[in-house]
């Protein structure tokens, strides 16, 4: 009841694309003169405006559920690696920098979801003992599977999952990316890998935003999936 109604609102449906059904082609002089006519309709269509839909859907829904079963895992603290690797950075007492391009495994929760993980504990009285406001979470409450339902965001997982990790590397999409930004697929790198959870309820909205402008590089050619 606080937001704009019109915040989200849309006048027009994107248009979309199939999945491509052959691998993407890039020539081994990086000059790309044999790029085929659906690729430089692609290429057009992300020049002009920045995304590409793909549809149907890009992955299948046995992927879909493994990566959810996944990033379950990992808010519950049932990935082992992680949730040590995710209380080191806590124990180092260095405020993580998301900007440079390193690997860090994090976690962020909601802003009200402070140290108190009572499983009995509902969430207007949480909000209440915290006074609305973030507390950081110590090494020993940190992805408590009790709190599983506040985590807003996951940050720095590749490498600790499967399911992931595979439609990360996937062959189609490395080629469609390497595409849109006109190199080899090579010359492609991981800047930052992301999960936004916002469990529904009393998560905060996510308005309309540019991310570029707060990642430290000086690469021209980026792209978010």
């Amino acid at each position: 009841d606080d937001h704009d109604p019109n915040l989200y609102r849309h006048s027009s449906i994107a248009q979309s694309f199939p999945k491509p059904t052959t691998p993407l082609t890039n020539d081994d002089n990086d000059d790309h003169d044999d790029t085929t006519n659906n690729d430089l309709i692609l290429q057009e269509f992300y020049d002009k405006n920045g995304f590409v839909v793909i549809q149907p859907a890009a992955f299948t829904p046995d992927q879909m559920q493994r990566v959810e079963d996944e990033l379950e895992d990992l808010i519950c603290g049932r990935n082992p690696s992680f949730l040590e690797d995710v209380r080191n950075v806590i124990r180092s007492g260095n405020t993580p920098d998301f900007t440079s391009g390193k690997k860090i495994p994090w976690v962020q929760y909601e802003q009200f979801v402070g140290a108190c993980i009572d499983d009995n504990q509902n969430d207007k009285e949480m909000k209440e003992s915290t006074g609305g406001k973030l507390r950081v979470l110590d090494e020993t409450t940190v992805l408590s599977p009790s709190i599983s339902h506040h985590v807003r965001k996951l940050m720095g997982f590749i490498g600790y999952t499967n399911a992931i990790d595979e439609i990360v590397n996937d062959p189609w999409l490395l080629r469609l990316v390497s595409s849109l930004l006109k190199c080899n697929v090579e010359d492609l790198v991981l800047f930052q890998d992301m999960a936004m959870l916002k469990p529904p309820g009393g998560g905060r909205e996510k308005p309309w935003h540019q991310d570029k402008a707060y990642f430290n590089t000086t690469t021209t050619s980026s792209s978010s999936l």
